[in-house]
């Protein structure tokens, strides 16, 4: 799906969080709070050993929430191997976006796997399945939630931006106290 040359045009993590204006606070936050289990370290050094090197693209836009979460956890359990990460603002590469979509995917952040030689190890979607169950249990506690998002009027879209900062933040604190660790394991399972 992709090159080299291509992926080594991506945006480092450094420079990816430059570009971030609204969720920056969330991924730096969630950067600097986490620290990764030993066990989990050994077993990410143990599959990484089996490829050289790791190179993993992510395809995500700065407004994403769950990017906000999960870009932060990726770079910080993979950060001390030898694994190259680059970030693709997916509006801003029609070709990565329309090869996504030509395989279904059109949620984001989307994590591609890649050995050294640049061959599809495995992908990784949006965010963990535990996640969902949040996200779910918080819309429910919050039902304006969902009829806000079909509103036109400019007073409901500012409420609806309330309430998603809200609910960012919500799962911010899920991710930083235990939800890194599930989005830690169904990657290990994948790589």
């Amino acid at each position: 799906m992709i090159e080299k040359v291509l992926f080594d045009k991506g945006l480092s993590f450094k420079d990816y969080i430059e570009k971030m204006s609204d969720l920056k606070y969330i991924t730096e936050e969630i950067y600097s709070k986490l620290v990764i289990d030993d066990d989990i370290k050994k077993e990410i050094r143990k599959r990484i050993e089996k490829y050289g090197t790791m190179n993993v693209l992510c395809v995500t836009e700065p407004f994403c929430g769950d990017s906000a979460c999960n870009l932060p956890i990726v770079k910080k359990i993979f950060e001390e191997e030898n694994v190259n990460l680059r970030i693709f603002i997916r509006s801003l590469n029609s070709y990565l976006e329309e090869k996504l979509y030509s395989r279904g995917i059109k949620k984001i952040p989307v994590f591609i796997f890649y050995d050294s030689e640049f061959r599809e190890i495995s992908i990784w979607i949006e965010r963990p399945k535990k996640a969902y169950e949040l996200i779910d249990k918080w819309k429910s506690e919050h039902p304006e939630y969902e009829k806000l998002k079909n509103s036109e009027d400019k007073r409901d879209k500012e409420k609806l931006n309330r309430l998603y900062r809200e609910l960012v933040n919500y799962m911010k604190e899920n991710y930083i106290s235990f939800l890194w660790k599930d989005t830690a394991l169904e990657i290990l399972h994948l790589i």
